[in-house]
């Protein structure tokens, strides 16, 4: 989630490595540069999000989907 997001942004500013402009959001994917991995978002799937409908059954298996075509 938004936190995780968050966490890696901070992680390789305190490496001084600059990355790209990145806006959270559910399914986006980034490319951070050379020798670094790529990066893929999504909504955490809390109750706040799984209760309202900001994240579905089906936009979370299409999370899953598109990383194993990442990875294959």
């Amino acid at each position: 989630g938004r936190i995780a997001f968050d966490g890696i942004i901070r992680m390789y500013n305190l490496k001084n490595i600059d990355l790209p402009k990145m806006d959270f959001g559910h399914n986006r994917f980034f490319e951070l540069g050379d020798g670094l991995p790529w990066l893929l978002t999504s909504y955490h799937p809390s109750q706040q999000n799984t209760l309202t409908g900001r994240l579905t059954q089906e936009m979370f298996d299409e999370i899953w989907s598109r990383v194993k075509a990442l990875v294959e």
